[in-house]
């Protein structure tokens, strides 16, 4: 028998036979009813095999149309890495659903974990939340178990979306995520406490979604969570997203009632609640770091607050932005001051009625660091003339056409142009703080660099009709109606005849009609010449122009009384006539009054003196109210 195996096994390798064939041959022979030294030929037979015999294996390999196919290849196995290359290349090419169906044809062994982040991540960057649900469910029906990365790659990209109201579904996806990673995070816990398995990523994640989803209750859950934990302590980034989300809900309630005000002084309170944690965390040794992203978004909460809570926002910003008021010395700087922060910083002054430090801080940027203006830091400063000249101050409107003329100047020599270039709304508030301050010439020259015409063309004695604008048409900025009711009301505040007919004769030739449209409807020219931060108001704009105007008319006296025959020119006639269409408009719309008044528009109350007064008793509350805090809730209702 073994002779026969012999003679066998030399008929099949003189043939070249496969190894498989071979070694089974041998292997039958060598069992079937012989001997046991018999066996011992085996070794005998393995080694008398030429040297170059390779295995060839049965494989699954991958073909170019992402199909399997089996059979006897010498291909590779297609690695993970690879697919998930691939998977991003397609994607990349808006071949989206060709890269999924990829994935499902894919053999187990050419997919891990890795691969399905890979392609989970990807539908999120698309906004493609229902298949990235989809796909994590497919994922782990197929047998792969979610891992920390997964749950954050989910999280995040549900973090992206801005509006829940009609995402109902999407948010209970949020949660079921939520819980499963508690779930996760707890079974790491039992086998290692200290895994990087257990991260932070994907409960700021999902504090985000409930910040954005105004979920106000279940966000303090979560926060309160974090801080019963042993391990996963809040970092920098859950601080930032817990002011950030009071920030929005005290930015959510309009008005000044006294329901509206209440919700934005628990917003303020909640955030100096959990800024107290921070510093106690900090002071413990936590790795932590104030930046500017989370000093800008405590001043954006407590600037909606109470006179104490902007005191505390003030000492925030001195002492980690080195902003310091006028008079006090501020210690260095120990966050970067960005434009953003620069410009909430300014925005606390003008609603603290801080208006000296607002343009206080805008001259020493001008003066130190002008690369970090842009035009909503000079609007705010602009903002603040306006309003210091409502409190009695005359010097307000010279300081901010100097203001305006800076602008230009940086906007024509620098690289910045589009950054700094005044907009309507720039000149519409310097002509708010000329009214204010009843300075007609400052008036008249911001007029001249808005819209490009020479005011001496509109003087008395000037001959024929106003030439047209020096500057090109596309440079050209036309006033809209609140920017014309601040021109006609400053002529009408300077008390100079002169003035006034000046004015009467800009008011013609822009067209008084398109001042009294108040809906913007004329044409598409009159629909532009509205500054977005005016637009709502053109209503109110549009009656104070037509009162204002019929007012410089009665001034100059050209109106005849009734069964007077008075001698006027074609000049003054002109006038009556836009001063009764003026009236006819008033009538008209004498049922849609508006009843609210902007806030530029506002008679603020007091004087310097008596605001520094309000501030010492200010400080003497907030005092008070640190050596005698309240206990505070945890809970956010």
């Amino acid at each position: 028998m073994i002779r026969s195996a012999g003679i066998s096994l030399t008929a099949v390798t003189g043939r070249a036979s496969t190894t498989h064939t071979l070694t089974y041959a041998a292997f039958t022979s060598a069992s079937s009813n012989t001997p046991s030294s018999s066996r011992n030929l085996i070794p005998q037979i393995l080694r008398s095999l030429p040297k170059n015999s390779k295995r060839r294996e049965r494989t699954y390999t991958t073909v170019d149309d992402g199909t399997v196919d089996g059979g006897q290849q010498s291909k590779k196995l297609l690695k993970p890495h690879v697919l998930s290359s691939r998977l991003t290349k397609l994607w990349s090419e808006d071949k989206q659903d060709e890269a999924v169906d990829m994935l499902q044809k894919m053999p187990l062994d050419a997919q891990n974990v890795v691969v399905w982040n890979t392609i989970i991540t990807l539908a999120g960057r698309s906004n493609r939340h229902q298949l990235a649900w989809s796909l994590f469910i497919e994922m782990k029906r197929r047998g792969f178990k979610p891992n920390s990365r997964t749950y954050a790659t989910m999280l995040s990209c549900m973090s992206k979306v801005v509006d829940w109201s009609d995402r109902s579904k999407l948010l209970e996806n949020a949660h079921k995520l939520y819980d499963g990673y508690l779930a996760y995070a707890e079974t790491v816990k039992d086998h290692n406490p200290s895994s990087p398995e257990r991260s932070l990523y994907p409960i700021n994640s999902y504090l985000s979604v409930t910040s954005k989803a105004r979920d106000w209750q279940r966000m303090f859950d979560v926060y309160n969570s974090l801080l019963d934990s042993d391990v996963l302590q809040p970092d920098a980034v859950t601080y930032t997203i817990m002011l950030s989300g009071l920030g929005t809900r005290s930015s959510l309630e309009r008005g000044n009632g006294e329901a509206a005000q209440a919700v934005r002084e628990r917003c303020a309170s909640d955030a100096r609640f959990i800024w107290r944690q921070l510093l106690k965390r900090i002071e413990s040794d936590a790795d932590i770091k104030i930046d500017s992203y989370l000093v800008d978004t405590m001043v954006h909460v407590l600037a909606r607050g109470r006179p104490a809570d902007h005191i505390a926002a003030f000492d925030i910003l001195r002492e980690y932005a080195g902003l310091a008021k006028p008079g006090e010395t501020a210690p260095p700087a120990t966050v970067t001051i960005t434009p953003r922060l620069f410009s909430d910083a300014l925005w606390l002054c003008n609603v603290s009625k801080k208006y000296r430090v607002c343009t206080h801080w805008v001259q020493q940027c001008m003066e130190h660091t002008p690369w970090l203006l842009d035009r909503g830091h000079l609007d705010h400063a602009l903002t603040a003339y306006g309003s210091l000249g409502a409190m009695g101050s005359l010097t307000e409107a010279p300081r901010a056409l100097q203001t305006l003329e800076w602008m230009l100047e940086q906007e024509a020599t620098t690289d910045r142009g589009h950054h700094i270039r005044p907009g309507l709304s720039t000149y519409t508030l310097v002509l708010v703080a000329c009214w204010r301050g009843k300075d007609w010439d400052s008036a008249l020259r911001t007029f001249e660099l808005m819209t490009g015409y020479r005011g001496e063309d509109f003087a008395d004695g000037a001959p024929g009709e106003p030439a047209a604008p020096s500057r090109p048409k596309a440079r050209a900025i036309l006033p809209d109606a609140a920017a014309m009711s601040c021109l006609v009301r400053t002529a009408l505040e300077s008390g100079q005849p002169e003035d006034m007919r000046q004015c009467l004769r800009i008011v013609r030739r822009l067209g008084l009609r398109t001042y009294l449209d108040a809906d913007g409807a004329a044409d598409a020219e009159v629909q532009n010449r509205s500054a977005t931060r005016f637009k709502q108001d053109a209503h109110y704009y549009a009656h104070k122009t037509a009162s204002a105007l019929m007012s410089l008319v009665d001034a100059l006296g050209v109106v005849p009384q009734k069964g007077e025959d008075k001698q006027l020119t074609d000049e003054e006639r002109e006038w009556v006539a836009m001063r009764a269409e003026a009236k006819t408009f008033l009538k008209a719309q004498r049922n849609q009054r508006p009843h609210e008044t902007p806030l530029l528009e506002e008679q603020l109350l007091g004087s310097a003196e008596g605001l520094a007064a309000t501030d010492q008793q200010v400080e003497w509350d907030m005092i008070s109210r640190e050596q005698n805090p309240s206990k505070h809730s945890r809970l956010y209702k």
